[in-house]
């Protein structure tokens, strides 16, 4: 195991801060800042209290480097000013971890849990804010939008809605209560329009239903959707020409409506953007996040959510899956084979 010293060294030149820490932590690879993969390694030196004084960084020469700073003005903008003005009475050496960015974060959410005040860096008063709508329905997966909604609503200057065919509370998959949402026909129109999918689509494929869909689409910067959800766009003739993802056990019955079929995980088509099955929510939301607010907003989210997925198997995807399990699954889903599992409509 590794020794740790009780304080170390870590130069302050600005232009080496946060990619010189292979020299204090040799076992640490492809550093670039102290980030959250660094934070998963240090579990090799045991506890949190280690860690926490292995971040009591000593800096050098910072006045003949740095000269005078305001170190409150060094702080990164991941937090908001309530925030900020709490670790900002905690000391000046957190402030200094708080340069070195990820590992104070993750300390931050190991010791709240990140609160609701912790987002994106802010952006600039200009920036207008975002409507975005997820569209759910009785017998909706719950993952499907619960995944990029972590992130979307961690997005600055985005405004998060979710509207039912009846409004109120939606019992999804499960027996789990969602709500209070807002009618669907309540909605004039939104900036993004996104459905979620489930194996039971009844609710949402009815006429009226699809209208709302087609209506609110006409005018959404962006369409999208996560697992059959799109199949619901396709089936309100949005999608008709244009290439979406699916739940591979359904991706084919796009053709049905006129939609290309594509397996991959995450589909842009112009203004329409789709994931794949159920988990593939949470990529398409840092994918959307990015197309609204940059790639840097959508980094960070990623890093406050601790999003580095790392599963202990290699079976997710037909193409990937050891031929018993992809055998077993096939005869579950009947029709998955050939990607023509018909959903419930």
């Amino acid at each position: 195991m590794t020794a740790i010293p009780d304080v170390i060294t870590v130069p302050t030149d600005p232009s080496k801060t946060g990619h010189d820490l292979k020299d204090v932590f040799p076992s640490f690879k492809d550093i670039g800042g102290l980030t959250l993969r660094a934070w998963r390694k240090t579990r090799e030196f045991g506890p949190l209290g280690n860690l926490w004084r292995a971040l009591r960084l000593k800096t050098v020469q910072q006045s003949a480097l740095w000269g005078r700073r305001d170190e409150e003005a060094e702080m990164p903008e991941i937090f908001d000013k309530t925030v900020q003005k709490e670790l900002s009475e905690a000391g000046s050496t957190r402030r200094r971890v708080m340069l070195m960015g990820g590992a104070a974060i993750a300390t931050t959410a190991a010791t709240h849990l990140l609160p609701d005040s912790v987002r994106a860096a802010e952006l600039g008063t200009a920036e207008k804010p975002i409507d975005f709508l997820f569209a759910i329905y009785p017998n909706g997966t719950l993952l499907d939008f619960a995944g990029p909604n972590e992130i979307l609503s961690r997005i600055p200057g985005t405004n998060v809605r979710f509207a039912s065919p009846e409004g109120g509370f939606v019992t999804l998959e499960k027996g789990i209560v969602f709500g209070p949402t807002e009618k669907l026909s309540d909605i004039d129109r939104v900036d993004v329009i996104c459905v979620p999918g489930a194996l039971n689509l009844s609710a949402m494929m009815k006429p009226e239903m699809l209208g709302h869909v087609r209506r609110l689409s006409a005018t959404a910067k962006y369409v999208t959707s996560v697992c059959t959800g799109s199949i619901i766009l396709a089936a309100s003739g949005v999608l008709k020409g244009r290439r979406s993802a699916c739940h591979w056990a359904f991706l084919n019955v796009l053709k049905d409506y006129g939609a290309i079929p594509d397996p991959a995980r995450i589909v842009k088509d112009g203004r329409f953007m789709s994931g794949g099955g159920v988990t593939a929510g949470i990529d398409f939301g840092l994918a959307i996040a990015a197309e609204l607010r940059g790639a840097q907003a959508a980094q960070e989210v990623q890093l406050l959510v601790q999003y580095d997925p790392q599963p202990p198997f290699h079976a997710g995807n037909p193409a990937d899956a050891p031929p018993e399990i992809r055998d077993v699954v096939y005869k579950k889903l009947p029709g998955s084979q050939n990607g023509l599992m018909r959903p419930i409509l």
